[in-house]
């Protein structure tokens, strides 16, 4: 089942010297239990296409062509129903480590709070679901209770952030560095695009 679509995207942003493109005509799928990574360099469209799954571009972008989710529209979407749809069916995972998680909250506290905004659940669970999300992103339970500098490095922290991004969704997009090449001087920066039911733990995902 396709549960995330683009169909012929473009993105323009409008600046002071005139109209500047960023993504042309992007058609793909993803399944659910994909995960898919958009190799590019800086600038490249990666963010500027991940955002658009949640309607996050500024004002100065000029977006044409259809984003489905579950064969729904986000970008004809409402405020209402798009404001539902944000970390309950869909979230994102910056690749600022720094701009995963809140510094002055608990990490188990920061997993939890979108579970309760959007799910009936009883907090015993939501406790149990929080250990189970830290478990799938490959931190210990015990690290519910740890702020995030807590965490040995920037590796850590986001998979803090994904265990939240990875609640309650359907899709989410996550950006980082790929780090797998032997100079670092020749890293390409990749984007994640995952589905409901892939595999957080697999080591193309979560290795830097």
């Amino acid at each position: 089942m396709t549960l995330l679509q683009f169909r012929d995207l473009s993105v323009d942003y409008t600046s002071n010297d005139g109209i500047v493109p960023a993504v042309r005509g992007v058609t793909l799928g993803v399944e659910a239990g994909e995960i898919l990574g958009i190799a590019g360099e800086s600038g490249c469209g990666k963010t500027t296409l991940a955002s658009t799954v949640l309607r996050l571009l500024p004002d100065s972008a000029q977006v044409r062509g259809e984003v489905l989710l579950d064969d729904i529209d986000i970008l004809t979407m409402k405020w209402g129903p798009l404001r539902a749809v944000r970390w309950s069916q869909a979230a994102i995972v910056f690749q600022g480590a720094l701009h995963a998680l809140n510094p002055v909250q608990r990490i188990g506290d920061q997993i939890a709070e979108p579970i309760r905004l959007h799910q009936s659940v009883a907090e015993k669970q939501i406790n149990t679901r929080v250990d189970e999300l830290l478990t799938q992103v490959g931190l210990p339970a015990s690290r519910a209770k740890s702020y995030p500098h807590q965490l040995s490095g920037g590796l850590h922290i986001r998979r803090g952030g994904s265990g939240r991004a990875s609640c309650c969704h359907s899709a989410t997009s996550h950006t980082r560095q790929r780090a797998q090449q032997a100079a670092p001087a020749k890293r390409t920066p990749v984007s994640y695009i995952l589905c409901r039911g892939c595999n957080f733990r697999r080591p193309d995902f979560l290795h830097y």
